[in-house]
């Protein structure tokens, strides 16, 4: 059989304010176009489908469009979506009814039975066409997260199921020995769960949540991140995609894995932290017609300074490049201390509130704020604009 394996989609992700619903579309279309292609039997979205756990109307309508398109795509396969860590388990199951009507089994929340074990008729479902059996798990908080319930119910999908049909298992979970390089969520140690936690009585584990495609080292194959079609982070310096993945009895898995590039790249410049004056020279280089995002990769001795910000706009403003912030480093973080600097009225007036924040983060800390912090922030801003304008 033959299944597509994504994940973490992140509908509705804005990067620094930028809307990005178009290369959500396009990237969703190629999944699209890759179904059509590939006609897999099933395709399996573990978690994570949209990045707000209240997503905007415009992120839900793509979801749905876009889900129907690509079953349009092959009609005859089955759609198994799962809620991730980032999902609310109540939206994505409010419309689970109607899901089903088409055929498309969508599962926000586990559902368990009086004695705390997992539901078969909610978690384990059966392909249409008899080719495999896929224990469906959406994200379960690391407090009730009982492993010994989840072996329990892949053994029970096993007895119950013909010995040549594959069992596949979805999670959305952070398993130990994943490279989570260039992940920015704070994935912790409680979520963390052995591989040999989920026992063997599975064919192929269909993992969500870490970003960075990858096969789980020891598992021969048989279990995998699929990784993010869509980067959401300048730090997720690796390919994107979706995972094709063939079984057959008594074999480890075929996987092929499709790059999807993306519409609109997230690029950092320079590559390497440089003095403002190459980076900026650097930046001038971008062809003008060179849609991108872009995070200026700035060496500094003690702080930014905050013409740079402003700089680095005015040169891109003939150009279709986007500029998100300015990323200062320090030439000895590790040991360098600089002399907190005072800005007068007028600069704080000229000053974003990012650029201020970085700068009260590197006074206090000595390093540069972290990348999921300035996110925070400007999601805090971005709904704070949206209210002043209501």
């Amino acid at each position: 059989m033959k299944i597509i394996h994504t994940s973490d989609w992140h509908i509705g992700h804005t990067l620094y304010n930028y809307d990005r619903s178009a290369e959500f579309e396009a990237m969703l279309t190629h999944i699209a176009d890759i179904v059509h292609r590939e006609s897999p039997d099933a395709l399996l979205i573990s978690g994570d489908i949209f990045h707000y756990s209240s997503p905007s109307a415009t992120a839900q309508r793509l979801f749905v469009d876009s889900l129907l398109k690509i079953q349009q795509a092959n009609p005859d396969m089955d759609i198994i979506a799962t809620a991730g860590n980032h999902d609310s388990p109540s939206r994505i199951d409010a419309d689970t009814a109607l899901w089903a009507q088409q055929g498309i089994s969508v599962i926000g929340a586990a559902i368990r039975r009086a004695d705390e074990s997992l539901d078969p008729d909610r978690h384990i479902i059966r392909l249409s066409n008899g080719k495999g059996v896929v224990v469906a798990l959406p994200y379960i908080s690391p407090h009730f997260l009982d492993m010994t319930k989840i072996r329990e119910l892949i053994a029970l999908a096993r007895s119950s199921s013909p010995a040549e049909c594959p069992i596949i298992v979805m999670a959305h979970l952070y398993t130990a020995g994943a490279d989570t390089t260039g992940h920015d969520d704070d994935i912790g140690g409680l979520e963390c769960v052995a591989l040999s936690d989920f026992g063997s009585d599975y064919d192929y584990l269909a993992l969500g949540h870490i970003h960075r495609p990858q096969d789980i080292k020891g598992s021969n194959g048989k279990a995998r991140y699929c990784g993010t079609p869509l980067a959401v982070s300048f730090d997720e310096i690796f390919p994107h995609g979706v995972s094709i993945v063939e079984l057959s009895t008594n074999k480890p898995p075929l996987i092929r894995f499709e790059e999807i590039e993306p519409t609109v790249p997230l690029k950092t410049i320079p590559a390497k932290p440089a003095p403002i004056d190459m980076a900026l020279k650097e930046l001038a280089d971008l062809p003008d017609d060179l849609e991108c995002y872009v995070r200026l990769n700035v060496l500094v001795k003690d702080f930014l300074p905050s013409s740079c910000q402003f700089l680095a706009a005015d040169i891109l403003k003939e150009k279709a490049a986007h500029l998100c912030y300015v990323m200062p480093t320090r030439e000895d973080e590790a040991t360098q201390k600089h002399d907190n600097y005072e800005m007068n009225i007028d600069e704080f007036k000229k000053t974003s509130p990012i650029d201020i924040a970085m700068r009260f983060y590197h006074d206090k800390h000595g390093s540069p704020i972290p990348q999921q912090h300035i996110l925070m922030l400007q999601e805090i801003i971005s709904e704070l604009e949206q209210n002043a304008e209501q």
